[in-house]
């Protein structure tokens, strides 16, 4: 006989959106951190079948829990004060003081650790799972260890920001914030640049900056700083708005108004018709006084991310967990403010496409400085450790500076006079590679052609597009006797043959990491001389071959309560139509016997984005009747996913 299975509990089913946020990345990708009860857990979260799975013994136990191993029966067993757990590795059900759960997926032993998903934590042991998108950190927390949360989060005492006037391209923003000692800082300027970091100078003194790029606007955005300790962050505003003007755009007086202002009006980011160049930008409204948590809304081109969104105080934001396509997108903030009164804001903000980079010396600049400032400014913020640097062929990376939006480096000694050849890779934290190769020169002799003539063309065949896994040929011409070797796609230093005077030819294999990105070679010379060329071309692969499809349903959840009209969304390869069938089930004897009754159907293209809905009829179904939900998807070469299959109750 079946047992029945309870439903899940109200506050359960709110850690859902904490996990679309988690899981939305793949495991080996996502970096997450775990703090329980403001400890960090050594063990790291991973994802399957698009859930979150934790370590039990180490959770359970930082909860204060007694687990033990069954071996012949590969079975746990918890005991926390009243509540006994029981659970057997890949079974779908748990005991909890008695009581059947369904597990989102089975637990399994991993690394020789029992993963459960994080879902269970909160069910289980009623500890509160919270998601900070900002830090990429899961926060657990007992009952017991709540009362003493607030004093583990850090405070901010002070902010100052200077220059107090509105800035432009070159200018230079200091932002200095004191606190509690020993966290991680960073500021956001809301709608322009989100993440920059900052030092700690001193014991709870930290500071950062931001020099601005050319083309970087903004209308009196607001300033925050960020403090993380132990798992706990504060966020702070700073006392005003910050104002960046187009360096065309002339002063509207010889003494314009501070950029850090006293204005106290509620603030929109991106601002109303702003272009932004980050595709993944913090969306949302910062109101003149708190707002009611439970009657505040907010839509993006539509949709309602109001369960992926920060409410804390007067503000509410959302960051996708995705790339924004380039073109313009409206955002609705609708709803009540803590004192009842009423707010709706709309407005409209552009993605525009990724612009230049800002390089400096710019390319084929003659300056005269022995020891000037060599690197580059990046459209998108990247990852810091990716970002590498190198000049005349050396890398200098270890004694760069390095930002998520920038990259520089002094000379310790003087240059010599001439040409000097300059090479910068990072890659974006949405995985974008950015590899950029220029020429400038020292002492007033302006270089118009490229630095030496050691290379004179590269070529790749066959010709592009590519098929994932195919062999490529690289072939370079130039000077004879030298090393010769390539880069792309973020893989460095294939080697290449001299295969005939002044010809070098290399191999690779094909990724799909390659694409949309430029071939860079580098020849060198006995002499010492060194001259490296990036290709004028991108790399382009063709990503049907090789690279599974993917498909992921965010709702409804298993086993919940549908209309007769529902709609069944989630994310999938891009393009690709994603197939929903609904079979009706109808019991016999309840609980024991059902047949297989009237079959629904419905399906979607998924945007470019990924994400797909489809919307399913089946008010003929019998109210209280069960829904077996089939869901596939197929790429226009024919490759179909494994189905994801769950239930759903007629209500």
């Amino acid at each position: 006989m079946r047992t029945s299975i309870r439903s899940l509990t109200a506050s359960t089913l709110m850690l859902a959106a904490i996990l679309v946020l988690v899981t939305t990345t793949p495991a080996s990708a996502q970096n997450i951190s775990v703090f329980v009860d403001g400890k960090r857990l050594d063990q790291k979260p991973v994802s399957i079948s698009g859930s979150t799975l934790v370590p039990l013994r180490g959770i359970f136990e930082a909860l204060g829990a007694e687990v033990k191993w069954d071996g012949p029966t590969r079975t746990v067993r918890a005991n926390r004060g009243s509540t006994n757990i029981e659970l057997t590795l890949d079974s779908p059900l748990a005991l909890v003081n008695g009581e059947i759960k369904r597990l989102d997926v089975p637990a399994r032993s991993i690394g020789g650790l029992t993963m459960v998903p994080l879902r269970f934590i909160g069910e289980a042991l009623g500890a509160k799972v919270e998601w900070q998108g900002a830090t990429r950190t899961v926060l657990i927390t007992s009952p017991e260890g709540a009362a003493g949360q607030a004093a583990t989060a850090p405070s901010i005492t002070k902010v100052v920001v200077s220059p107090q006037r509105p800035l432009r391209a070159g200018d230079t923003l200091t932002v200095i914030m004191t606190g509690t000692p020993q966290g991680q800082a960073t500021f956001d300027i809301l709608g322009v640049r989100t993440g920059i970091p900052m030092a700690e100078e001193s014991a709870g003194r930290y500071s950062g900056t931001l020099t601005i790029p050319t083309g970087l606007q903004s209308e009196a955005a607001t300033l925050l700083v960020h403090l993380t300790r132990a798992g706990q962050e504060t966020v702070q505003e700073a006392s005003g708005t910050v104002t960046i003007q187009a360096s065309s755009t002339p002063a509207a007086s010889p003494t314009p108004s501070p950029t850090i202002s006293a204005a106290r009006t509620t603030t929109d980011f991106p601002a109303p018709n702003a272009v932004v160049a980050d595709r993944r930008p913090i969306v949302g409204v910062h109101h003149t006084s708190p707002l009611n948590v439970g009657r505040i809304q907010i839509f993006v081109d539509g949709r309602d991310f109001t369960n992926e969104a920060r409410i804390s105080g007067a503000r509410i934001s959302w960051q996708p967990t995705y790339d924004l396509s380039f073109g313009q997108h409206s955002v609705r903030v609708s709803g009540v403010d803590a004192q009842g009164k009423r707010l709706e804001r709309r407005w409209n903000f552009t993605l525009g496409e990724q612009g230049q980079a800002t390089r400096y010396p710019g390319i084929n600049t003659a300056v005269q400085s022995s020891r000037p400032t060599i690197g580059m400014s990046f459209p998108l913020a990247v990852q810091t450790e990716s970002a590498r640097v190198w000049v005349d062929g050396q890398e200098f990376t270890h004694q760069a500076t390095i930002t998520p939006y920038e990259i520089s480096w002094i000379p310790p000694h003087e240059l010599s006079s001439g040409n000097h050849n300059v090479r910068v890779d990072a890659t974006t934290t949405t995985g974008q590679a950015l590899n950029e190769v220029w020429a400038f020169s020292i002492s007033g002799t302006q270089s118009t052609t490229p630095p030496t003539s050691l290379i004179t063309s590269v070529n790749m065949s066959p010709n592009p597009p590519y098929s994932i896994g195919q062999i490529a040929t690289v072939t370079l011409y130039g000077s004879p006797g030298g090393t010769a070797t390539f880069d792309v796609g973020g893989r460095t230093g294939f080697a290449m043959r001299e295969t005939s005077a002044g010809v070098y030819q290399g191999t690779y294999t094909v990724s799909n990491q390659d694409t949309n990105t430029r071939l860079v070679s580098t020849l060198r010379l006995p002499d010492g001389r060194v001259q490296t060329l990036q290709s004028t071309e991108v790399v382009t692969v063709n990503q049907a071959a090789g690279n599974p499809l993917q498909l992921s349903v965010t709702s409804p959840s298993d086993r919940q309560n549908v209309d007769g009209n529902f709609n069944v969304i989630g994310r999938s390869t891009p393009n690709s139509t994603v197939e929903v069938t609904a079979q009706v089930r109808q019991a016999l004897i309840p609980g024991v016997i059902s047949i297989a009754g009237r079959t629904f159907s419905g399906s979607a293209v998924a945007d470019a984005n990924g994400h797909f809905n489809v919307a399913i009829g089946a008010t003929e179904a019998a109210v209280g009747s069960t829904i077996e939900i089939t869901v596939r998807a197929r790429d226009a070469f024919g490759n179909t996913t494994a189905p994801v299959q769950f239930q759903v109750i007629r209500q």
